[in-house]
């Protein structure tokens, strides 16, 4: 057992100039979320000396920062047997992955070798983030620096007082810096921010979530620093309600999915409250299913879907409500219409009395399902589901009907049936895309390799969403990468670092689509 006095200044030397070594782009963000993290793994720490100290009668008598994942004297591996080997809680969050080569990212306070936590002040510091070493190094937390006291308690605050090491040249300030930040599964807009005194802090919003995904921020010369983030739905800010498309009938069951949002359009995983749904017929019966699984980042147990019966013909509405203690709750709606079932019964509507005897009246005479929605007559359909009647009227007993259908398709057809089995199809006809009204680029990703050639696609579509194949239109292609490439076969290659535009625009249409992509090295 032993234990020294003080730090030895070439040791403090040593670690500081390993700390200096990361590139000031590394420090990109000051990561607010992990402070809770970093305090979690020093409370966690602290109960492995204790479990370790009653075992042996001290603390282990560990190193001020190992020199590689491997040196017997770490604490990491020291206290490995107390922790069940569990690694991850030796690592700060917030510090960058280029200080987490040696098997820990926090400093040992050597000088307590060897002691027991009952001989020693409860002031004195444990354990701290080793870019403490550094003044020049950012703080990993926007409040300071995480310290891990012999007391067992955790705080932060400004770094600790080391002793400077004076063959350790100071180095200059860092200067001000432009780069720009993306994410390879495409969580964040690509934006380009200004690192001041090396340091950017800020808010990014990640409105895609895509559970893993890795933050890029590349500088003006290409060279890039990484770091992995879980990008989870937020807070529920929206209900949408999704229904079948059409053929919804009185009396005819049918399954509809109630998805909670958060602001960005994910799908929540995981809520508090209680939801309820209200249907605009009073006699409605709406009844909870078995929870089902949309993709396989979603929690099956927080998505709904219901069984709804409605009685009543017509335009209809659901309404979903979540609602909780914090709040007064969010809502989302869904108007639909409900087509009468089935020709059940007649009924006359009341003729007035008394009649003369040679001079007409009139008579309505209504044709009604078995809860009492007008039936009037067979109901239109099409085999794309897209299928809008816009107008009808009735000539002579023959119905007549303006319809459209939204949804290209290189053959389709009309189907008519009246509820009771009686069918009739149209002759098959082709329903070809609208004029041009977006374009969209598929093989680019937002991060790309300078340097590396690229084949994509022009994509045209329609308003309604259906692509048109055979439209090329006549391509103009600009970039802000004065080293851009020319596409030609749609081959294109950027030559040029940091964030970029790629403009593609169509002359015959006047369309234009600006696609952002971030260059790394």
């Amino acid at each position: 057992m032993w234990w020294k006095s003080g730090f030895a200044l070439l040791e403090v030397a040593v670690v500081a100039a390993f700390v200096s070594s990361v590139s000031f782009t590394a420090y990109q963000v000051v990561r607010k979320a992990d402070e809770a993290a970093c305090q979690n793994n020093l409370k966690q720490i602290y109960l492995a000396l204790i479990d370790f100290q009653m075992n042996n009668g001290f603390l282990p008598n560990a190193v001020f920062f190992p020199s590689s994942p491997d040196d017997r004297k770490e604490i990491n591996n020291l206290l490995a047997d107390n922790l069940g080997g569990n690694k991850a809680v030796f690592f700060c969050p917030a510090i960058p992955s280029e200080l987490n080569k040696r098997g820990t990212n926090y400093l040992w306070n050597d000088t307590v070798s060897g002691k027991s936590l009952d001989g020693i002040p409860g002031s004195t510091w444990l354990m701290t983030e080793v870019t403490s070493i550094s003044p020049d190094a950012p703080a990993p937390h926007t409040r300071g620096y995480q310290i891990l006291r012999a007391d067992g308690t955790v705080s932060v605050g400004p770094r600790l007082e080391f002793p400077v090491a004076a063959s350790s040249p100071k180095q200059p300030p860092p200067v001000d810096k432009t780069v720009s930040i993306a994410s390879v599964n495409d969580s964040i807009q690509p934006e380009t921010v200004v690192l001041s005194g090396g340091i950017w802090e800020g808010d990014l919003s990640l409105f895609r979530s895509v559970g893993a995904d890795t933050i890029l921020v590349v500088d003006e010369e290409g060279n890039f620093s990484s770091a992995q983030v879980d990008v989870a739905p937020g807070p529920p800010e929206k209900i949408e309600i999704l229904l079948p498309k059409n053929n919804l009938k009185a009396g005819e069951g049918f399954e509809l999915e109630v998805l909670v949002q958060d602001r960005f359009g994910n799908i929540c995983r995981f809520y508090e409250g209680k939801l309820s749904l209200e249907s605009s017929d009073p006699a409605a019966q709406i009844q909870k299913m078995q929870p089902i699984l949309l993709t396989e980042s979603q929690d099956p147990g927080q998505i709904g879907k219901f069984r709804l019966v409605v009685f009543k013909g017509g335009n209809q509405k659901i309404k979903a409500t979540l609602r909780s203690n914090s709040d007064g709750g969010i809502t989302g709606e869904k108007a639909f219409l409900v087509e009468p079932g089935a020709v059940d019964h007649f009924t006359i509507d009341r003729i007035n009395s008394p009649k003369t005897a040679g001079e007409p009246f009139n008579v309505i005479i209504r044709s009604e399902d078995r809860w009492g929605n007008t039936v009037k007559g067979p109901y239109l359909s099409d085999t794309t589901g897209t299928l809008i009647v816009s107008r009808e009227s009735y000539i002579s007993g023959v119905r007549v009907e303006e319809v459209l259908v939204t949804k290209a398709a290189k053959e389709t057809f009309l189907v008519v049936e009246d509820g009771n089995n009686h069918f009739g199809k149209s002759n098959p006809f082709e329903v070809k895309p609208a004029a041009p009204a977006y374009i969209r680029l598929d093989g680019i990703p937002r991060v790309v390799a300078m340097g590396r050639e690229y084949k994509f696609k022009v994509i045209f579509s329609d308003r309604h969403g259906n692509e048109i194949p055979e439209y090329t239109g006549e391509l103009e292609f600009t970039s802000s990468d004065h080293n851009f490439r020319s596409p030609e076969e749609f081959l294109i290659i950027f030559g040029t670092p940091g964030k970029q535009i790629l403009t593609v625009k169509d002359k015959k249409t006047g369309l234009t689509l600006d696609w952002v992509v971030v260059v790394v090295k």
